[in-house]
């Protein structure tokens, strides 16, 4: 005769029960990821921007090199004035698709990177 307390099958409910939360923290993992990556793309962009710019060549064609096709309808904003020349970078971060939708119904905050650098004048100019 069985107790009351049989702990049978124990574990697999707990395994069940345990999955999906394990799933979760894979996903929100993955997007902490995704952020961070976009936030590198977003720095080397400003910086190759913001280099073309003091140079004198485009910067908004060399920072669009960098992104490549991770981040559609990044936004470059050549900024200057003085001795200094720079480059605003903004991209969206892709968004992990979590279950039940929630990922359409929240919205990351873009990343935003300034970069400057000096205006080498060439004589001559």
């Amino acid at each position: 005769m069985r107790g009351l307390w049989d702990e049978r099958g124990a574990e697999t409910v707990e395994l069940i029960a345990g999955l999906p939360l394990l799933f979760l923290f894979v996903l929100v993992g993955w997007q902490l990821l995704a952020v961070g990556y976009t936030a590198m793309v977003a720095s080397a962009a400003a910086r190759e921007c913001a280099r073309q710019e003091a140079v004198g060549a485009s910067g908004v064609a060399a920072a669009q090199r960098v992104i490549g096709a991770w981040a559609p309808g990044a936004q470059v904003q050549p900024l200057g004035g003085g001795d200094a020349r720079g480059c605003r970078v903004t991209l969206r971060p892709p968004q992990v698709p979590l279950p039940f939708r929630l990922h359409e119904r929240i919205q990351l905050p873009p990343v935003v990177v300034t970069a400057w650098m000096r205006w080498e004048r060439r004589s001559g100019w």
